[in-house]
């Protein structure tokens, strides 16, 4: 017995942390992890940031090979952006806000070559383009978002980059995300639950912080998709209590709760923006695009609700899908990452050629004489 203790202490730790160290070093100058921003602070406006006193920039990396990477770099309003934003407004020129989720945050391609960036390098002689993206993000927090950018920067022109992804988690009951802005429903009456702010305990901001400097760790976390894995899987469904007798409980139909959000969503979109320009760019799953599965009942209602609610409230349609499904027929050229659902560089350029025609389509009116809402 003593023996097998010595052993262990002897030969086995030293070579677990032999291991360690050789893999840490390999993941941190071979293979690439991960290196995520950290998401732990809030600004005066309960606005969920990324944390600047731990890292302003660095390298976001997806799969087991780091087939997916793209640089990030946070900008002086703790935006992911190569430019820094001003409250004040050139006089000669329009402000576009572009505000959306982790397509948006675009941490899969470098800061530079996101679809607001494509869109700058074109009008930007006569418009400034900021963009305001943040993972996750459903319309509680979109919302939040756009209140935040016409309070600090007063755009002439919002564009929401619309998935019906972010109405489908925008209902608080079925997906609690409390640093966000949430919509709790009950008998069709649409509550706002304001951002929580999330104390966290010192020993948790180390654990953050040691997770974001251990390559190993990171490689694991974010790169493998650790956590994501983990949320989706049975496991979690135990331990958060959605089985019962190890019978998986089926959810209630959220669609009446879902659309009675869509719906409150534009309604407080029109009145926050009255007197700008407001476009929807409506994104579109890519496996509808490739033809790789019909269209879901849910996501069908979401796009026809979408459209009329546009339409009610003079609102610009911009589709992805119809250039989206023609590029794809003409060139079979991905849009998106294999092991990763968000745009490459190709379909942020296709994206931004969107808006490219959009934005060019206003310059037929003056620049002071444009139709607003």
């Amino acid at each position: 017995m003593m023996k097998a203790i010595k052993n262990f202490l002897i030969i086995t730790i030293p070579t677990l942390i032999l291991l360690v160290i050789i893999l840490e070093i390999f993941f941190r100058y071979g293979l690439p992890a991960c290196q995520s921003p950290v998401s732990i602070s809030y600004d005066e406006n309960d606005m969920f940031m990324y944390d600047t006193t731990f890292q302003k920039e660095g390298l976001w990396v997806v799969g087991k090979f780091a087939e997916v990477q793209g640089k990030w770099k946070v900008n002086n309003y703790v935006w992911n952006s190569e430019i820094d934003y001003s409250k004040k407004k050139d006089p000669n020129k329009k402000r576009i806000a572009i505000i959306g989720g982790s397509q948006m945050e675009a941490l899969t391609v470098d800061y530079n070559k996101s679809l607001a960036s494509i869109l700058r390098n074109e009008v930007g002689d006569k418009y400034e383009v900021y963009r305001f993206g943040k993972s996750r993000a459903q319309l509680g927090q979109m919302l939040h978002i756009n209140r935040y950018v016409n309070k600090l920067f007063d755009p002439d022109i919002v564009i929401i980059n619309y998935y019906t992804a972010n109405a489908l988690g925008s209902v608080m009951k079925t997906n609690r995300i409390p640093e966000f802005l949430q919509f709790d429903i009950n008998n069709n009456k649409v509550t706002e639950v304001p951002p929580q702010k999330q104390h966290n305990s010192p020993l948790y901001d180390f654990g953050i912080r040691f997770i974001n400097k251990s390559a190993l760790l990171s490689y694991f976390i974010h790169n493998l998709k650790l956590r994501n894995n983990l949320v989706q899987s049975e496991i979690y469904d135990w331990l958060t209590g959605k089985t019962e007798k190890n019978i998986k409980v089926e959810p209630k139909d959220e669609m009446p709760d879902i659309l009675t959000a869509n719906k409150y969503y534009f309604e407080k979109t029109f009145e926050l923006n009255k007197g700008k320009k407001v476009a929807i760019l409506l994104g579109s799953r890519l496996a509808y695009v490739y033809g790789e599965m019909q269209m879901r009942t849910r996501d069908s209602l979401l796009i026809d609700q979408t459209t009329t609610l546009t339409s009610k409230y003079n609102f610009d349609l911009l589709r992805q899908f119809e250039p989206f499904k023609k590029d794809w027929d003409k060139n079979h050229k991905r849009f998106n990452h294999v092991v990763d659902g968000h745009w490459t560089e190709y379909g942020h350029k296709l994206a931004g050629d969107i808006l490219i025609k959009y934005i060019r389509s206003l310059d037929t009116q003056s620049l002071d004489t444009l139709e607003y809402n």
